[in-house]
C-alpha cells in the first residue's frame, strides 16, 4: 500500500513486475487468478468492495503511512483474518509497515493504535520533536523569541 505518486514511481522502478490496481474488475480477476505476484495499491481504493484477495493472498505492506485510520483498517481487512477463515484458511495475516526512525511515520503509526485524532497526532509528533505551538495552526522551534513569526520564519531583509 502506498499513499503518495512518488511512492508509487518509487515502487514501480524497484519491482518493475508489480501491477498497479487502477479499480478494474480486470486486475483484481488476475491478481486472484495468481497472475499477478504484487498488487500496489492505494487504501482509499482497497478500503471498499474489493473481495476474493484473501484466498489468494495473507501479506499486506505498508510502503508509506496515512492518517486516515478506516482506511488503514478496511486494507487489512482486504486479507484479514477473519476473511482468511470465512475463506475456509487457518493462517496467520501479517501486515508489514516500512517505518524510518524519528520520522513523522512513526507518529502516524502510534495514532493507528490509538485512534487519537489526526490533529491531536500531528500536535504531539511536533511536540517531540521540539516544536511549541504558536497558536494551535502554527509551530516553531522551542526557544525561539516572540516577536512576530514572519520576521523570525521569513527574514525579508
Amino acid at each position: 500500500a502506498y499513499q503518495f505518486k512518488s511512492d508509487l514511481a518509487r515502487l514501480k522502478k524497484r519491482f518493475p513486475k508489480a501491477v498497479y490496481f487502477d479499480d478494474s474488475d480486470a486486475t483484481l480477476d488476475a491478481f486472484c487468478a495468481g497472475k499477478i505476484q504484487m498488487l500496489l495499491l492505494h487504501p482509499a481504493s482497497a478500503a471498499h468492495g474489493i473481495d476474493e484477495m484473501q484466498n489468494h493472498c495473507r501479506d499486506i505492506c505498508f510502503f508509506s503511512m496515512t492518517w486516515n485510520l478506516e482506511e488503514y483498517i478496511q486494507t487489512i481487512e482486504r486479507v484479514g483474518a477473519t476473511r482468511q477463515v470465512q475463506a475456509g484458511f487457518y493462517r496467520d495475516v501479517r501486515v508489514h509497515l516500512l517505518i524510518g526512525e524519528n520520522t513523522i511515520e512513526e507518529d502516524m503509526v502510534e495514532r493507528t493504535e490509538s485512534k487519537a485524532s489526526v490533529q491531536d497526532a500531528f500536535k504531539e509528533a511536533m511536540k517531540k520533536r521540539g516544536y511549541t505551538s504558536v497558536n494551535n495552526d502554527v509551530f516553531q522551534p522551542d526557544g525561539w523569541e516572540s516577536t512576530g513569526i514572519s520576521s523570525q520564519l521569513f527574514d525579508f531583509s
